[in-house]
Parts: structure tokens; sequence; C-alpha cells
């Protein structure tokens, strides 16, 4: 909720704590151990187990307007045009925030799936009304709004609390996402969040190894499906459905952009360019510093670098086993 003012969470990371491969524990910062915090900032579980950290931290600028706009699909593309509209804008305040979700709301429309976009502002609703305007205009079915909402209560007001749908617990849980530069009105679904952009951009790209990508695509498009059990047919099917819509979303990319995917909503099969970036000499620091902290790929059970290959999955009675090769 405040990237566009300081930035993604990784600028904010001051020094690091870190246990390494070979089991030794070192300070990492922009003074001691540079190249591994460089590292950090961008691909950290690859290198270390981090335990204890040292962030900054900023001032509450003041209680927040929000409000929910809840829409029938058809106004999908007319919701997507006036993002667009606002994330191309020069003058998006920084204090502004845009998240849109697609679901079931039974009371609401008990035969079809619901458009939710909710406008998040740091300010006044006098402040806010030229953006809730925009969305007004397009003719929603109910708008819930909240005001002079402080910053403990903001994530239960927009439903990115511990209690909300997002963190559903006791079932199997899939994501499958997609970072993107603008909306395709006619392929975008699901989870659709705009934070922001003048923090992130505003930071230097090189003191981190986040792609820079990341820092160009305002937009991280993501699906999320629920299931229970263990069937492994179930388990195939949505992650067969979820890729089905990932490329749905990149199939709506600009001529000449790039595949990126956001790292932690990453699923393993995006390939290392898709998740690191393209830039090479962002790439090769990375994978020599991997080589270097990491030779034996201890840390490599999550989005895996590029140097190890699986190679075979062998299901035994209680769990799954995994072959890799070096190459």
């Amino acid at each position: 909720m405040l990237q566009a003012r300081h930035g993604l969470a990784v600028d904010g990371l001051v020094s690091a704590r870190v246990v390494l491969a070979n089991g030794t524990a070192v300070t990492a910062s922009s003074t001691s151990h540079p190249d591994l915090f460089w590292a950090l900032k961008g691909a950290g579980h690859n290198f270390g187990i981090l335990t204890s950290l040292q962030l900054k931290v900023y001032d509450i600028q003041s209680n927040w307007t929000v409000h929910a706009f809840i829409y029938s699909t058809d106004k999908l593309e007319a919701v997507l045009d006036v993002v667009n509209a606002v994330d191309g804008n020069a003058t998006r305040p920084v204090n502004l925030v845009i998240a849109g979700v697609s679901l079931r709301i039974l009371d609401i429309d008990p035969n079809n799936p619901v458009v939710v976009y909710t406008i998040s502002y740091e300010g006044t609703e006098a402040e806010a009304a030229p953006y809730f305007a925009y969305f007004q205009a397009i003719g929603p079915i109910v708008v819930q709004p909240a005001t002079d909402v402080d910053y403990v209560s903001l994530y239960t007001v927009t439903q990115n609390s511990l209690d909300s749908i997002a963190c559903t617990r006791n079932k199997n849980a899939m994501g499958s996402g997609a970072s993107l530069p603008v909306w395709n009105t006619t392929a975008a679904l699901f989870l659709l969040e705009n934070y922001g952009m003048q923090g992130v951009r505003a930071v230097d790209a090189s003191s981190t190894s986040l792609s820079l990508e990341e820092r160009q695509y305002p937009i991280i498009a993501n699906l999320t499906i629920w299931w229970e059990g263990i069937a492994a047919k179930d388990t195939a099917d949505a992650m067969a459905y979820g890729e089905q819509i990932r490329q749905a979303f990149f199939a709506g990319l600009p001529a000449g952009a790039k595949k990126h995917t956001y790292v932690n909503y990453a699923v393993g099969t995006e390939g290392f360019n898709q998740m690191y970036g393209y830039d090479a000499p962002r790439v090769n620091k990375l994978k020599a510093l991997k080589k270097r902290l990491d030779p034996k790929n201890r840390f490599g059970y999550c989005i895996m670098f590029p140097w190890y290959r699986v190679i075979l999955f062998t299901q035994m009675p209680d769990h799954w086993m995994v072959y890799k090769a070096f190459v």
C-alpha cells in the first residue's frame, strides 16, 4: 500500500543477518558483503536464511478513504479502460491504490461472478472524490464506502487481512501470476493489482537484483485456485487451468514486451529470465554469486536457479522425491 511513496519492500532493507549455505552467519549491508546484500534484494531466497533484518520505517501520513465498486462482468472492459487511463497519467498521486478481483458474491449475483475494484486513497473523501468519480460513472451495482480508515484497519477494510479469502486455510492453493505494462481490456480477470510506481521507479535500479521489468510493469495479475483433497487429477486440472489463464494475460502484451512474472507469484515453470529479468549483466552477476555462495544449491527448493534442472519426479508412499542434475 505504500510502494508509490517509498518503493518496494526490498528497497527498504538496510541490513540483514544471513546464515549461508556453508553454515556461517554474516551481516549483509551496503558496506558489508555488498554483493550478497544486492542479491538479497530481489532473489534472497536463493542465498540463505535471514535471522534478523533492519528496515526503513516511515511515519503514517493520514487516514485513508476506501470505496469498493462492485460491477457486473459486462463492465469489465470499461473498468480496465479507466484503470489504464489513471495509471497512465503522469499526475497519478502517490497516495492512490487500485486493486481489483473477480469472484462470486452470492448476495449480489447468485449466478455469475462479479468484478470488485477497491480504490484506496490516503486522505479525505473530498480529496479522493475525483478518482472515485471515474469508477462511479461506469455504473456499479453497489458501492461500499469506508472513511477515516486508520492504517491498522486498512487491510481488513480492503479484504487483505488474515481472515480474507486470499488467506483461506486448510485447503490446497495455487497461484498463477503475470506482470503487465497495461491491461488488455479483453483478457484480464481474477486478482488485479495496481499499487503505483513513482516510489518504485525513483530507486536506483542498479542497487538491487530485482528484475528491471518489475520496476517497469505497474500491474500484477494473479489467478488463485483453492481445492480440497489429494487427488492427482484435481491438482493437474488446477495447474493446467492456471497456465491457460496466465497465457491469456500474456496474450495481451504490447508488441515487443517481454513476459515477466513477479517472483512471489511464480509457480516454477516460468524460466529464469521471466522471473529475474533479461538484463545480461544483472543476470550473469546473480548466477555468479549463486555459484560462489551456494555451489551445492542448498537453497534450491523454491524457484530454482537455472544450472539445476529437475529431471525426474518419483512418488514415494508419503512424499515426492525430486532428482536434480547439475547442468
